[in-house]
């Protein structure tokens, strides 16, 4: 009877990690149970992003995890697990601020190749997103790009330099169309 309770208590040990997910990340509210199973099932057992320490969607990619620095907020974690479709390289480095919020299809690119595909991270800046930063489906952020406080990114913008803070940027290439008035309680 013993070695059947031990047999047991060892296959549902996959929980541990679910709930180290779940709680340690802070993604209880957001993200539905399914989805936080399935991103799980993907990462752990397909081995798909597997090497990334934080609940990331089974439909996107994160190449040099390692060079992300992020907050564990509600916002910046459960965008990662529900945002589709997202490519995210940072193999030259990506800060990403407080409370930043992405929709489907994100293309955070970090470091460029020359003609015959040699990587130039050598003397590549990180790309920086600031706090409160909101960025709508399929933008594309190349890099050594800077995106100040409290700005929206529209949809379908190609970022290719960087931008000051409370500022509406869109189009490719992404130019601002208006600043965000300063709110009293920033």
């Amino acid at each position: 009877m013993r070695g059947f309770i031990k047999r047991i208590l060892k296959f549902f040990s996959f929980i541990r990690p679910i709930d180290n997910l779940v709680f340690k990340w802070g993604i209880v509210g957001r993200v539905k149970f399914g989805m936080r199973f399935l991103n799980w099932i993907v990462q752990r057992i397909f081995r798909v992003n597997s090497e990334v320490p934080f609940p990331v969607n089974y439909t996107s990619r994160v190449i040099g995890y390692k060079n992300i620095k992020l907050h564990k907020d509600y916002n910046t974690v459960g965008s990662f697990s529900l945002s589709t479709g997202c490519y995210i390289q940072a193999l030259s480095g990506i800060e990403l601020g407080e409370n930043f919020l992405f929709a489907p299809g994100l293309r955070l690119i970090s470091v460029n190749h020359g003609v015959n595909s040699e990587f130039k991270s050598a003397d590549t800046k990180p790309i920086k997103i600031g706090n409160n930063v909101w960025f709508g489906a399929n933008v594309v952020i190349l890099p050594e790009v800077e995106i100040g406080h409290n700005c929206v990114v529209g949809a379908g913008s190609v970022v290719t330099k960087s931008f000051p803070d409370n500022s509406v940027i869109v189009g490719n290439p992404a130019k601002v169309i208006r600043t965000i008035p300063p709110s009293n309680n920033a």
